[in-house]
């Protein structure tokens, strides 16, 4: 029984650190209630050890070990969720800079002073040519 509430509660954190929340209470609930869980659970497993199945020692090590290393996976999500926002950030930033006629990066304007009248800027080379005609 435990063991479905570590489930929901590590469910509930991780979810969280994807989004970019870290929940640092339910995180330390989790990690009790799951080392709780999988004492008991090995616990249980080495009375009833009548028979030769490991099934049971090693889920619980794993649980024991998911437990343990919740608090790091819910930080490592954050830290990606946060990168993401933060690379999202420079492209916008670089993308506003980039057509902003203040920046230093920016494109330079087509006409200036000097080229306002230049006729290969308002017209194209040549000139109008089409061969269809």
């Amino acid at each position: 029984m435990l063991d479905l509430v570590f489930l929901v509660l590590m469910l509930i954190v991780m979810i969280n650190a994807v989004r970019g929340k870290f929940l640092e209470t339910v995180c330390n609930v989790a990690t009790v209630v799951g080392i709780i869980a999988a004492i008991i659970g090995l616990i249980s497993a080495f009375i009833r050890g009548k028979s030769y199945n490991p099934a049971p020692f090693v889920l619980n090590i794993i649980l024991l070990l998911i437990a343990v290393i919740l608090r790091r996976f819910a930080m490592l999500f954050i830290k990606q969720h946060e990168e993401k926002v933060r690379e999202e950030e420079a492209k916008m930033l670089a993308i506003a800079t980039r057509y902003s006629r203040d920046s230093e990066n920016g494109k330079p304007p087509v006409y200036t002073e000097e080229s306002f009248d230049d006729p290969e800027l308002r017209f194209g080379k040549g000139g109008y040519t089409d061969n269809d005609l």
